[in-house]
């Protein structure tokens, strides 16, 4: 039998579900979309790992507590002198960590469906490089978000997202570059109808 796909549940599902808190009308369908969805699969152990590695942190956290508590009875001084310090590392931490991302430049690639000559519409990224994805969504139809998908040559993902239109358009930006090679940039609907295909050739 072939299970049917459906939309990715949400964060906050993820987490009902790891923590046995998922609402019965919905655990049946969230099942069966997770049985057929090697993506999903990947979130949930991850939230899992996190929730198992905070509830293990939880007894080291109440062993610590008296130590916490000595610290409170810090003069008041000692307290504002904390402070200060705590602001002025939170601020260096701040213009460490923005700045270099900061010259982080992206590649803008604008795609066209494809029609007619064989790569013909096939756009071009530098490889390496995060990109901004931009397409039109003309003769699509319309949805308040649509699910992106980039698969390499063999079809294997290696990259998705959710993105919101606006004016009409997509503007997706991607967290990473992607090595040299021929790739393709699928645009599905919220029920995973699949509503485009985009050549992008990285060199």
């Amino acid at each position: 039998m072939q299970l049917e796909m459906g939309p990715h549940p949400e964060e906050t599902e993820l987490e009902q579900y790891s923590m046995g808190t998922l609402v019965e009308g919905r655990l049946e369908a969230f099942e069966e979309h997770l049985l057929a969805c090697d993506f999903c699969q990947d979130r949930l152990l991850e939230m899992e790992a996190y929730v198992n590695a905070m509830r293990s942190a939880s007894p080291r956290a109440r062993q610590a507590l008296p130590r916490w508590a000595a610290l409170l009875r810090w003069p008041r001084s000692a307290w504002i002198s904390a402070f200060a310090l705590s602001a002025v590392a939170l601020a260096t931490a701040c213009v460490w960590i923005v700045t270099p991302s900061s010259r982080t430049e992206m590649a803008s690639v604008i795609l066209h469906s494809n029609r007619g000559i064989e790569g013909l519409a096939t756009a071009q990224a530098p490889a390496g490089k995060p990109l901004s994805l931009t397409m039109d969504l003309t003769e699509l139809p319309g949805f308040a978000s649509y699910r992106l998908e980039i698969v390499g040559a063999t079809g294997k993902p290696v990259w998705e997202g959710v993105s919101h239109p606006k004016d009409g358009r997509i503007t997706q930006p991607t967290t990473a570059g992607l090595p040299a090679g021929q790739y393709y940039v699928r645009l599905y609907a919220p029920n995973s109808e699949l509503l485009r295909e985009f050549s992008l050739g990285v060199k």
